[in-house]
């Protein structure tokens, strides 16, 4: 994405144009016509306002790449253009990037850093794990050998509770939506396959806030135990936001993970308390109050199934990829931080 001079005819490479707006606004936030149209001709000497007009379209239709919103002013006021949020956005983003070769200076723009750096998105690649986690789980339900494996991991837990969830998943094979628990696992399926992590990310914060407005309430950390897979120390938690900013394999997976990674152990007990939580979510999901749950019950049979490792796997993960790109020259910066290696091989 280095400057260049072109000569009024030559074509820019596919994808160059494109690019060009994307981390333009991506590190300058907000922007109208005139300074988008400015930026490239200056530093790509691309000069027609209608060539500018035409990828400024196809960036921004819904049915077209929607990688930016148009933001209109009124009558006689140019339109403005910016990324556009979420996690969803940025995964879109740096797919195209990616095939264009420009993840490395998105990883340095103002958009990446901010957004990277905020709750909303540590929250929402955690819920797109669960996601992974939770259909791998649906999947071995449906095969016998894997619904075997998951009854196996039920063998501690006490005889009611064990009666209940075997029950439960007996419902959930045969696909019972009339039964109302059955029936929310079934639902939450449903969307866990559409794929829409910030709206999965929404309705997941909107059930820890009712557990805790500040986020620090007895019920929250027992939930937050039941995924014990997800949780970090703060160092760990230190590591893996330096590492997403320079590793882009560390990014990839943190943004496309489609699959259970085998360091994470399909969660039964979460399985079936979300289920418990929303078999009378309201009307799309909408929770206005928390059934009664005993989450500490469930996070003690959870901490009692066996652990690949007794680390965070999201920050082995993190770590493996940081190498690997170290190792391949792959990464966005030309040094890393001492700090931050300290972090990584501590």
């Amino acid at each position: 994405m280095a400057n260049r001079t072109r000569a009024r005819g030559d074509r820019e490479p596919k994808g160059r144009t494109k690019s060009a707006i994307l981390l333009f606004l991506a590190e300058n936030g907000e922007s109208t016509f005139t300074e988008v149209r400015e930026h490239l001709q200056a530093q790509y000497n691309i000069r027609s306002t209608k060539d500018v007009k035409i990828h400024l379209a196809g960036l921004s239709a819904d049915d077209g790449l929607a990688l930016i919103e148009k933001i209109p002013h009124g009558s006689g006021n140019a339109n403005s253009y910016r990324i556009r949020g979420g996690f969803n956005g940025l995964k879109r983003l740096h797919n195209y990037l990616n095939a264009q070769g420009g993840v490395p200076a998105l990883m340095k723009t103002r958009y990446f850093l901010d957004y990277t750096a905020s709750k909303e998105f540590t929250t929402k690649v955690r819920t797109n794990i669960v996601r992974n986690q939770l259909l791998e789980l649906y999947e071995g339900m449906l095969d016998d050998a894997g619904h075997a494996r998951i009854l196996a991991m039920l063998k501690g837990v006490d005889p009611e509770d064990r009666e209940a969830m075997t029950a439960w998943m007996k419902r959930v094979r045969g696909g019972d939506r009339d039964d109302t628990l059955s029936n929310s696992f079934l639902a939450m399926v449903d969307l866990l396959k559409e794929g829409d992590i910030d709206l999965l990310g929404e309705i997941f914060l909107d059930i820890l806030r009712l557990m805790g407005p500040d986020f620090s309430s007895p019920v929250l950390r027992e939930f937050s135990a039941l995924m014990s897979d997800l949780n970090m120390n703060m160092e760990e938690l230190k590591m893996v936001s330096d590492v997403q900013r320079i590793s882009p394999g560390a990014l990839d997976y943190l943004l496309n993970s489609s699959k259970n990674y085998r360091m994470f152990s399909p969660n039964v007990f979460l399985a079936y308390v979300f289920s418990l939580i929303l078999q009378a979510p309201g009307e799309n999901y909408a929770l206005d109050s928390l059934p009664p749950v005993d989450y500490a019950r469930y996070r003690r049979y959870a901490a009692a199934v066996p652990r690949y490792s007794q680390g965070s796997p999201i920050a082995l993960i993190a770590r493996s990829l940081f190498i690997a790109d170290m190792i391949h020259g792959r990464l966005a910066v030309d040094e890393v931080p001492e700090e931050t290696l300290r972090l990584i091989f501590s």
